[in-house]
């Protein structure tokens, strides 16, 4: 598959697993990231590339995702979300929560309740890192950042 039409269906795959709006949708804000090895500090030679999609729920201060990977030159060992860090800073940021293992990834964590946490996730502070054996530190990393931005 031409590299277009895979995105596209990596895309598509992800909407088709997300989990559904909580009710009360108007209170949910949507985040995208597109992971690769490039995004990584410092980057890896890894083929590995994937996609997420979360909604953060001002209610129940919960963030949702769906995560979906593919090519990773090893297995997966962890997954989390980190911040605050603005793309690419070279200095690898806390973790915030730690993700299921497998893929695709589906699932919520929380709650983020501090004020400071949920502007960080607004700026595009956070994001998702994906490890494997053979890069330890992070095989594939995706910034968080707001739809419609």
């Amino acid at each position: 598959m031409r590299r277009s039409g895979w995105r596209a269906a990596l895309v598509a795959g992800l909407l088709a697993v997300m989990p559904a709006a909580p009710a009360g949708a108007a209170s949910t804000k949507t985040f995208f990231a597109i992971l690769s090895s490039a995004q990584e500090t410092p980057p890896t030679t890894s083929n590995g590339i994937g996609a997420g999609l979360f909604t953060f729920d001002e209610r129940s201060k919960t963030l949702c995702y769906a995560i979906s990977y593919s090519r990773l030159d090893d297995n997966e060992t962890g997954a989390n979300i980190r911040g605050p860090a603005a793309a690419l800073s070279p200095d690898p940021a806390p973790i915030i929560f730690t993700l299921v293992a497998g893929n695709p990834k589906n699932g919520c964590v929380g709650p983020i309740v501090s004020g400071k946490q949920k502007k960080q996730l607004k700026q595009g502070l956070f994001y998702v890192n994906i490890q494997s054996a053979k890069f330890l530190g992070g095989e594939i990393r995706g910034q968080l950042l707001p739809a419609g931005r």
